[in-house]
């Protein structure tokens, strides 16, 4: 997948997933970790498909980003 396009497939899980926990009236804080896990292996998943050659940096930095900042919680309830 290249150039914008790439991006914005790239940046989509992150975007829902930010959108589901901004909700106002049905979001609980038991939403949190399963849906930061489910983005980590979203992101683990993409990192093993080899069509993000060009925008593989883009992948790698959300990846490990979001397992060190989650890590401890990530820790702490698995």
């Amino acid at each position: 997948v290249l150039g914008v396009f790439g991006c914005v497939f790239i940046m989509e899980p992150l975007a829902v997933c930010l959108d589901i926990l901004q909700g106002d009236k049905s979001m609980y804080f038991g939403f949190l970790i399963p849906s930061i896990s489910q983005l980590i292996n979203k992101y683990s998943n993409m990192k093993q498909n080899r069509h993000f050659i060009v925008n593989g940096p883009l992948v790698d930095i959300i990846h490990n980003s979001l397992k060190k900042d989650f890590l401890l919680f990530l820790m702490i309830l698995f």
